[in-house]
């Protein structure tokens, strides 16, 4: 076979393999690590397919590993927080799901899920002491955070393209702060 006639067929079968993904047509192509995949499909839940379609520029990836503050730094990937969705009769409904690893088995186990968290964004954490509980309101019911109340440990932010949510987790409840 000559060279150039190789060459095409590659660069051929590359653009029609960046149409079908572009197209969302490449479900069940793993975008996060199967452990996680393995999980969410535990409590009926699946990867969200098309997170990287239609989503010019950069993007933080649908889960992050170790939300939780670490006793011991030698500890890694001890939970992870990610995005899947669940088929709905109205279409997908999207969680945000929070697990944590168990000592005694080294699996991830569900630590929490939270339904209808909005539209998947890329995720990332971020610390500061310096804000306080009153920044943010209740998840459930839009009232706002107790006052004075500093944050410990990370916030979980789910953003793209300059609109974020925070989500952070005090006492029981989950907290949510939004940037336009």
């Amino acid at each position: 076979m000559n060279r150039p006639f190789v060459v095409g067929i590659i660069v051929i079968s590359l653009i029609c393999l960046f149409h079908v993904i572009q197209a969302g047509e490449a479900n069940g192509i793993p975008i996060m690590p199967q452990e996680l995949i393995q999980l969410a499909e535990q409590y009926g839940l699946s990867q969200v397919d098309d997170f990287y379609i239609n989503k010019p520029g950069g993007i933080n990836p649908c889960y992050v590993y170790d939300f939780l503050p670490l006793n011991k730094p030698y500890m890694d990937f001890m939970s992870a927080v990610f995005w899947c969705k669940k088929t709905g009769p109205d279409g997908p409904i999207y969680c945000l799901f929070f697990a944590k690893r168990s000592i005694e088995s080294g699996y991830l186990e569900k630590y929490d899920i939270i339904e209808n968290a909005g539209y998947p964004r890329g995720l990332s954490l971020h610390m500061d002491s310096s804000v306080t509980l009153d920044r943010f309101v209740y998840f459930e019911s839009n009232n706002r955070g107790p006052k004075g109340v500093h944050l410990v440990g990370y916030i979980v932010r789910s953003g793209y393209d300059g609109i974020a949510t925070d989500f952070y987790y005090y006492e029981g409840d989950w907290f949510i702060r939004e940037w336009h």
